[in-house]
């Protein structure tokens, strides 16, 4: 049985954003016996700080840290992140890990863990409805047509090649314990009515390719990879791993944890009967949650 759900947030994207909350889906959590690793969008970057909200559309803003804070005071429940990777920003992200932690600390609470995402890629088409000024990316992964003229824009080799360039550079800085939907790039993806890819069919191979090099370096840098089962909910229609890479991952002893990606209630531990399968078909043998930042394994 899964019973720890790694990657969880505590409001949806919606517009305005609603503030966030922790006992209803710690609530859910408990009903179906699966403890609960919030993994929230912290602050941005001072540059990435825009938008109306000055969140980039997704971010927390530095006014509502303390009331976040303040809900895991409240129960003792343990804070968790998902810090994103942004060329250029590496020494300022390090510092906010560093920094959230402390705070967390100085406030009596544990951190779980962070885990590394790429969710903008460097480019230039119109992507949101405000002044991105010199920002230079793109939030290409909450809208199906911002991904698509964002593919026309880069084509997908080079696409590919932004994703897990990226990736590779969020895994070689060593300060993630986890890295999140390593498939998320193909969350718009879907097959066709011969089993090819809409999107990427030309580029499997280097896909194939580029994804085992970054489990190698994740093998190497002793993080952990998810298995993220929001992908079930998207277009693509499975979790953000394949089989064959979640098999290689288990080959090389890479750790593996679970993730719903769970902004509301009702999806945590949404797909992990699906996960379950999958972790049994690989030959996965343990899993991995965490708890002051350190993995500790357990049997699904």
């Amino acid at each position: 049985m899964l019973i720890h759900d790694d990657h969880t947030h505590t409001r949806p994207h919606t517009y305005p954003p609603p503030p966030h909350e922790l006992a209803p889906m710690l609530e859910s959590a408990a009903k179906l016996g699966i403890t609960l690793g919030t993994r929230e969008h912290p602050t941005l970057p001072v540059k990435y700080r825009r938008g109306p909200n000055r969140d980039y559309d997704y971010a927390m803003t530095p006014e509502e840290t303390g009331r976040f804070f303040g809900l895991f005071a409240e129960c003792g429940h343990p804070v968790g992140f998902e810090f994103d990777y942004l060329a250029g920003e590496e020494e300022e992200i390090s510092r906010q890990i560093a920094e959230i932690t402390d705070e967390a600390k100085a406030r009596g609470l544990r951190v779980s863990g962070i885990h590394g995402s790429v969710h903008l890629l460097p480019g230039s088409i119109h992507d949101v409805d405000w002044d991105k000024g010199d920002t230079g990316h793109v939030l290409w992964d909450l809208n199906e047509d911002v991904f698509k003229e964002h593919l026309r824009d880069r084509g997908a080799e080079r696409l590919l090649k932004d994703y897990f360039g990226a990736m590779r550079e969020l895994v070689s800085l060593k300060i993630y314990d986890t890295l999140s939907h390593i498939d998320l790039i193909r969350k718009f993806d879907r097959y066709d009515s011969s089993g090819e890819s809409v999107y990427f069919s030309d580029h499997e191979k280097l896909y194939e390719r580029l994804s085992r090099e970054i489990i190698e370096l994740v093998s190497e840098g002793k993080m952990a990879v998810e298995i993220n089962t929001a992908g079930i909910f998207s277009p693509i229609g499975r979790p953000y791993i394949t089989v064959g890479l979640l098999r290689y991952a288990a080959e090389l002893g890479v750790p593996v944890s679970v993730g719903s990606d769970a902004h509301v209630p009702e999806r945590i531990g949404a797909g992990f009967d699906i996960a379950a399968r999958m972790i049994e078909e690989a030959g996965v043998r343990d899993l991995v949650t965490f708890m002051d930042r350190k993995p500790v394994r357990y049997s699904p």
